[in-house]
């Protein structure tokens, strides 16, 4: 058999090839302590049991995303698929509920709206927002019949924004340059309050008469992004957070302690976290021992490498794009460090090995979690040369 230039020549000892594959290795010890959601290859959105790995799909293309990894959140909103007819929900006098609609999830759950007239036309739930706090405001939107709204927005959300609640900031996610269409989309804001204060959240306010809008899966929550979808009826709901690790021997068959490379491919939905995003995690289940972080508060992907708590190593890469993929390697042998981004790379020879590790965080550990997809790891046994870092990113 050729080898092709610049690749390595030999098999990954440990190949977790999760969007081509579809399925989770059953040497990962995965936990979740609640149901959750993903779609499916078919565009539906789907509800996975308690403790079930999530293989996530796009839902627009059908294209496999691998690995699903959340940290927990709670769904604030009450009777989240959106009916006005459902309390706590309150609808304005010129909004016409008209009946219901198919969701995403493939139920009849989703609700036709059209407006009599501008203004006063409205679905909305008030909300104690808490103080110094960001949330995450979301749902599921489309148009039945119509034109896009030239008025009117999908989301609008009333906060206090700087200290006076007797002034409350309202920003709006308008109709017009949304991107709104015949086809489910998912819409987002994020805003931080900053007063203790209630006040409303609302959904298609003030949109042009004559156009119909199909409203479903409305959801708020704690944090600078939305997450997968939490359902909710007459409480709130939290997800649990999820977790994937690899111990004892299903870690020690294919790991080497003095040298190795490790390859990933993963997607995180923020730039910027406000802790990095341990993508993977080699520990000796007390102190992380190599982290790859896809991406780090800065902004750049990295690889940390520490010994009895210290870092003794720490490498750079590129500028981390929010939501897309990245595929990353980094390489470790004594005073020999390697990291790769995109084809770039950047080299250490200098610090020391970590000791003791003897397991692998898959997108987690401790308080940081990927909060995006990761598709493929591979490990090899050896320390790959920069070269071949660089054309495996490339």
């Amino acid at each position: 058999m050729s080898v092709i230039a610049g690749l390595p020549d030999i098999r990954p000892s440990l190949l977790l090839d999760f969007a081509n594959s579809r399925r989770v290795d059953p040497r990962i010890q995965f936990t979740r302590a609640s149901t959750a959601t993903c779609f499916g290859p078919d565009g539906v959105l789907r509800t996975v049991g308690k403790g079930i790995p999530r293989i996530d799909f796009d839902p627009a293309t059908g294209a496999c995303l691998g690995l699903l990894i959340e940290e927990s959140r709670t769904n604030l909103i009450l009777q989240s698929t959106g009916d006005s007819a459902k309390a706590p929900w309150n609808k304005g006098v010129n909004l016409t509920r008209v009946g219901n609609a198919l969701a995403p999830d493939g139920t009849n759950t989703a609700t036709t709206y059209t407006p009599a007239a501008v203004g006063n036309a409205y679905i909305g739930q008030s909300h104690q927002r808490a103080a110094n706090t960001t949330y995450a405001v979301s749902c599921y939107a489309r148009i039945r019949s119509g034109n896009v709204p030239t008025g009117g927005g999908i989301i609008t959300i009333d906060y206090d924004a700087n200290g006076n609640t007797g002034d409350l900031e309202r920003i709006i996610l308008p109709f017009e340059g949304s991107g709104i269409s015949s086809e489910w989309k998912r819409f987002s804001l994020t805003f931080t309050n900053v007063s203790a204060y209630t006040a409303s959240t609302y959904f298609c306010t003030d949109f042009n008469p004559g156009t119909e809008i199909d409203l479903w899966g409305c959801q708020l929550e704690v944090g600078n992004f939305p997450t997968s979808y939490i359902p909710t009826t007459t409480s709130e709901a939290t997800r649990a957070a999820d977790y994937a690790v690899m111990r004892d021997s299903d870690f020690s068959s294919w790991y080497r302690s003095d040298r190795g490379t490790f390859l990933v491919e993963a997607s995180c939905y923020t730039a910027r976290p406000s802790g990095a995003r341990h993508t993977l995690t080699f520990t000796d289940g007390t102190d992380m021992q190599m982290v790859v972080k896809i991406p780090r508060p800065t902004g750049l992907t990295g690889f940390t490498v520490t010994k009895n708590g210290s870092p003794t190593a720490e490498l750079f890469g590129n500028d981390y794009v929010a939501k897309t993929f990245v595929k990353v390697a980094a390489a470790y042998a004594r005073a020999n460090f390697g990291f790769a981004d995109n084809g770039v790379v950047t080299a250490n020879m200098s610090g020391d090995m970590p000791v003791g590790v003897n397991r692998l965080d898959i997108g987690s550990y401790g308080p940081y979690y990927q909060n995006g997809h990761i598709k493929r790891i591979a490990y090899y046994p050896v320390r790959l040369s920069d070269t071949q870092l660089q054309r495996l990113t490339a």
